[in-house]
């Protein structure tokens, strides 16, 4: 596991997997999903 910081100017790369309480894998996704990460977002507005 990457040991590096996320900060703002960076490109992000992770998988993921989303497992049930038990254990049991509902969904693994191996190819990348990327964004670049910036300082602030405009995204959420009030």
């Amino acid at each position: 596991m990457s040991q590096e910081v996320i900060k703002p100017g960076k490109i992000v790369s992770l998988t993921y997997s989303i497992a049930s309480f038990d254990g049991n894998v509902l969904k693994k996704d191996d190819i990348p999903v990327s964004y670049f990460h910036e300082d602030e977002t405009e995204q959420i507005k009030d």
